[in-house]
């Protein structure tokens, strides 16, 4: 008797980035896959958006979960399998209108455009799934169906061994760099005071400066692979887990905390809303003098340090080990009717998901002929990679070479998820109305607007109801709600206007920013 076949769950992303990004895609991406695999009932994997097979793939997929893409194709995406009868998960992992000043690549915040479309593709899908409850609590009214889904962490069976000494330490990326900074008086003043104490830190060369004065009592080493980032931990007997309360911030899970205990060291972690539901398991601090006070204590009483770490360590597990989350996450997925199709074939390797992502830059950059170069070659290689096809026929109409643009894109329209992008696209250089109307995005399809103040209310409400998140049709149809005093009604749209709105990382939280 033959085994029914599993249902394939397909993990969408931007990019499998390495670095201080590769975190996030251990914990969102590959840690879910893993566990997903142990049960017979699911086959998962993973695929850039960028990747060649990803359009196919996503329409054949019986689940998608697709991480906080803002690509306008997307929408065709997840309307084309809501038509089929497919399930579309979406991720919110961070919170969506800070500023990211630590980040090489977009270190601006996120546009109300693009935060307002990740909040469309949220609320069209079947059911959104966040990093931490903050999140959830912040965009629950986006999509009622939706779930928290903790970051899972191998807990290994024994506490590694511990050198000798006393090292406490920090490890993560440069987003933590002002949460760290403001916390090193107290550790070089603490390390001062005992010369047999090390501070490690793994990380980027830029959180090094304010430690480099404790000299030999300081040991740093740059932000490596997921791996070796463990493999750091395990050799910390205090792990310090800093977190100013900013907006940004608020929106964290608590893997780090649970990262440390789990490789036996004694947790202290600020008392922040991230980390706050942790206490009675982890010790908190409030800040720098009480952090040293606690290392104090721990210092003096090294001989029960061991014990302490035990500890917390069970505590921890206890609440977030590998059971606890395996159950959450099974619940989630299991709770999708999904027809089972059987498995999806793996990443390709190598993949040129990277190549086309570096024309993306490049094209933002203004090297417009660069990336047509990458776009053709990559063409040349795979006449069905539709991503690449995409942005070849956006940069030859860029260029003024319509006709061009016209056949190189054509081929898009015999796919499911890119014709729904190019149809309106090829509308505009051919002024052929009627290809704007084939698009299964709406708000792709609203009639230009005419004269007078009825057609232009007639617009926005247009708009409106096909993008809710839109950021200007939020803002004129509550000010026109407001004039007629509809105050109710405008309430509604201003508090979901509030949710695209920048908002500072600094150090003042709005503490009414939920929905």
């Amino acid at each position: 008797m033959n085994e029914p076949a599993p249902a394939s769950v397909l993990h969408l992303h931007a990019l499998d980035r390495s670095g201080e990004d590769e975190g996030q895609f251990q914990h969102r991406i590959a840690n879910p896959i893993a566990l997903l695999a142990t049960d017979p009932d699911f086959a998962p994997t993973h695929r850039s958006w960028l990747s060649p097979d990803a359009p196919r793939l996503a329409m054949s997929a019986d689940i998608v979960v697709v991480h906080g893409l803002a690509r306008e194709e997307i929408e065709g995406l997840i309307r084309e399998r809501r038509r089929a009868g497919r399930i579309t998960l979406f991720e919110i992992g961070d919170e969506l209108s800070s500023p990211r000043p630590w980040s090489r690549r977009s270190p601006d915040a996120p546009g109300p455009l693009t935060v307002g479309r990740v909040l469309l593709h949220a609320s069209l899908s079947d059911g959104v799934q966040f990093s931490s409850p903050w999140l959830r609590d912040r965009y629950a009214a986006v999509n009622p169906c939706n779930a928290v889904l903790d970051n899972l962490v191998a807990f290994p069976p024994s506490v590694p061994g511990k050198p000798d000494g006393f090292v406490l330490g920090w490890a993560g990326t440069r987003s933590h760099e002002t949460d760290l900074a403001s916390l090193a008086p107290a550790i070089t003043a603490f390390c001062r005071r005992h010369p047999d104490v090390r501070f490690a830190l793994m990380g980027d060369p830029e959180l090094w400066p304010p430690f480099e004065t404790l000299g030999a009592q300081f040991a740093a080493r740059p932000f490596g692979a997921y791996a070796d980032y463990r493999a750091f931990l395990a050799g910390l007997h205090v792990g310090l887990v800093p977190l100013g309360d900013t907006v940004f911030n608020r929106g964290r899970s608590d893997v780090k905390p649970v990262e440390m205990a789990a490789a036996g060291a004694v947790v202290l972690a600020q008392d922040a809303p991230a980390y706050r539901h942790l206490g009675g398991t982890v010790e908190l601090f409030t800040d720098g003098a009480d952090l040293g006070a606690r290392l104090e204590r721990l210092y003096r009483d090294r001989a029960t340090l061991a014990d302490t770490a035990c500890a917390m360590r069970r505590a921890v597990g206890a609440r977030r080990g590998a059971a606890a989350v395996r159950a959450q996450q099974m619940d989630w997925y299991r709770r999708w009717p999904a027809t089972p199709g059987g498995p999806l074939p793996p990443p390709p390797d190598p993949d040129p998901a990277p190549r086309l992502d570096n024309a993306l830059q490049r094209a933002r950059g203004g090297d417009g002929l660069a990336a047509l170069e990458t776009a053709a070659g990559l063409l040349a290689e795979d006449a069905d990679h539709a991503q690449a096809r995409w942005l070849a026929a956006r940069l030859l109409a860029r260029l003024g070479r319509t006709d061009e643009a016209l056949a190189v894109g054509a081929a898009l329209a015999a796919c499911p998820v890119f014709r729904h992008v190019w149809w309106p696209f090829a509308a505009t250089l051919t002024g052929d109305r009627d290809l704007r109307q084939r698009t299964g995005i709406p708000f792709l399809r609203i009639a230009p607007r005419g004269e007078g103040d009825a057609e232009t209310a007639r617009y926005h409400r247009d708009m409106l109801a096909a993008h809710p998140f839109h950021p200007f049709a939020l803002a004129v149809e509550q000010r026109r709600l407001e004039r007629q005093g509809d105050m109710a009604t405008a309430a509604v749209l201003r508090m979901r206007r509030r949710l695209l709105e920048s908002r500072s990382t600094a150090t003042t939280v709005d503490r009414g920013s939920g929905p």
